[in-house]
């Protein structure tokens, strides 16, 4: 069976570097058994997206992040899109989707100045638009632009999109 991770940064951890850590190791046997479960490891929107549209209804203009994992690493990137644009009244707004968050796991921790930075570059971009809300599928990517517009008192609500997936299917079926 599949094993579906909510998270792009924790799917091309699993699917591309945790076989290349257990080799790094020289450990071949545990290696052989981490390539096995990769390839049963999806991310959320990619299994979503394998099936015929969610309906739902989604009344707001959506500013979608690309997570830096899940698109450039594992080449995620139409399937959440298709999702989203699937929804009745749902509109993506144009911003700098590709943008990096700056979060990128230890990055944010090591650089914390050039973390922010790139982060507020990303808001920067974000309040040029008409956006209602932000969504993205990976959720320290969210945490980090969540907590920088709380700094900079942006009140802009950020969601996973599975629970923006969630909330629209209920709303149909009222």
């Amino acid at each position: 069976g599949l094993i579906c991770t909510p998270s792009g940064s924790c799917a091309t951890m699993i699917r591309l570097y945790w076989p290349q850590m257990f080799r790094l190791a020289g450990d071949e046997a545990a290696a052989a058994r981490a390539e096995r479960l990769a390839t049963r490891v999806v991310e959320f929107s990619e299994l979503a997206a394998r099936g015929p549209a969610i309906p739902g209804r989604l009344e707001a203009r959506v500013a979608y992040h690309r997570s830096c994992h899940m698109s450039r690493e594992l080449g995620i990137v139409a399937e959440p899109e298709r999702l989203l644009d699937a929804l009745e009244g749902c509109t993506r707004v144009d911003w700098d989707a590709e943008r990096c968050c700056g979060f990128g796991g230890t990055f944010a921790l090591k650089q914390p100045e050039m973390s922010v930075a790139m982060a507020d570059a990303k808001i920067d971009s974000l309040l040029a638009t008409d956006a209602d809300v932000v969504v993205g599928c990976d959720q320290s990517c969210l945490l980090q632009l969540a907590g920088r517009m709380r700094r900079r008192r942006v009140r802009l609500p950020v969601r996973h999109l599975a629970l923006v997936l969630d909330e629209a299917a209920g709303r149909a079926n009222r």
